[in-house]
């Protein structure tokens, strides 16, 4: 307790005089004194001059302030523009990969295309070929009718002559349908 108490009699204390302020002042350096005490600081050294003498340390370092601020934003436009030319960069490829993707997709659809129409065109080829068939089916059954109607009773004849008969009507509706 007897520190804080200390420390608090420290702050509130000139240090010219370690009187508890009166009329306290604070100068620029955040320092804090009597205004009696300054006063009388000045008229013991006859004028201010010292009190304006004394920025000169505080000049250079203004002076190397100003010289690494000028470095730090000399740094932060250089970072600025990296970042811009690889935002840039980064742009330019994800286009270039849209790009890449639509003509894919594009290049895709047209082939689902053709593929959908060579499907239709075997599917109609196979139509038309199934429905020959069955006509040539339906010709060979109406023509084996006949030959069993001019044909009754021969049994042997039968199945030799229509044997025949098939295989020769057959071969004239093959050739007339490829014709």
């Amino acid at each position: 307790m007897a520190s804080a108490s200390s420390f608090l009699e420290e702050e509130i204390s000139c240090p010219v005089c370690s009187e508890i302020f009166r009329d306290p002042v604070v100068l620029r350096c955040s320092h804090s004194l009597c205004k009696a005490c300054l006063q009388k600081y000045w008229e013991q050294k006859g004028s201010r001059k010292k009190l304006r003498t004394v920025p000169a340390p505080l000049q250079e370092k203004l002076k190397a302030f100003n010289e690494v601020k000028l470095i730090c934003d000399q740094t932060a436009e250089h970072i600025k523009s990296q970042a811009q030319h690889t935002e840039r960069q980064i742009k330019m490829e994800f286009e270039k990969l849209q790009q890449f993707l639509k003509d894919e997709e594009a290049a895709r659809i047209t082939a689902l295309r053709e593929e959908e129409e060579q499907r239709k065109l075997q599917r109609c080829e196979e139509t038309v070929s199934f429905r020959y068939h069955c006509q040539l089916y339906s010709e060979w059954r109406r023509t084996n009718q006949k030959v069993r109607l001019l044909i009754p009773d021969a049994k042997g004849v039968h199945s030799t002559q229509h044997s025949l008969l098939s295989t020769k009507l057959m071969k004239k509706t093959a050739d007339e349908t490829i014709v």
